[in-house]
């Protein structure tokens, strides 16, 4: 049987939500075209405003905050990293919509490891436009500051058939 994840970052990067720093973050164009997003939509995602981390029982729990609250995402991940977990696809596709579909209309997370200063996260769907993702989370000392660490967040996505993206957001503690 496999160890899970060591959970040990979790005390310095649970509580209180980060904020994005836009100006030091990459922009998602990169993912929005992957996934075909509209226009409007492209312009909601620079809405996004904060990342909370936290533990709730035996899930870790990450909060995509925008101040449309419509597009905040909510997704748990078991912390034994060996069980996934069903979530709402971040692509908001929900496909052809019937009881036989829905297997193929969410998306399935998996906290695939957690070592010192940074945790990975992969999703996985099937149906419309189907591909993985994983999200690199790791913790560095602010430059010459004696404030919290940084949050660096790498995402990465390949669609089947279509290609990958990749950006990186930056969350400071205010």
């Amino acid at each position: 049987m496999r160890a899970g994840p060591s959970l040990a970052v979790m005390p310095r990067l649970g509580g209180l939500p980060r904020l994005v720093d836009a100006k030091r973050s990459d922009p998602m164009d990169g993912f929005c075209q992957l996934f075909g997003v509209p226009r409007w939509l492209r312009q909601a995602t620079r809405l996004m405003a904060g990342l909370e981390v936290t533990l709730s029982g035996d899930m870790l729990v990450v909060k995509q905050v925008c101040k449309l609250s419509w597009l905040s995402t909510t997704e748990a991940f078991p912390v034994d990293g060996l069980r996934t977990a069903p979530q709402r696809r971040r692509d908001m596709r929900s496909g052809k919509y019937t009881y036989a579909s829905l297997h193929m209309c969410k998306q399935l997370g998996q906290l695939v490891s957690a070592s010192g200063d940074v945790m990975q996260l992969r999703v996985v769907w099937q149906g419309s436009l189907p591909g993985q993702a994983t999200d690199t989370l790791q913790l560095v000392p602010q430059r010459g500051k004696q404030q919290p660490e940084e949050l660096l967040v790498l995402h990465e996505a390949q669609v089947d058939g279509k290609g990958s993206a990749r950006f990186q957001e930056v969350y400071v503690r205010r």
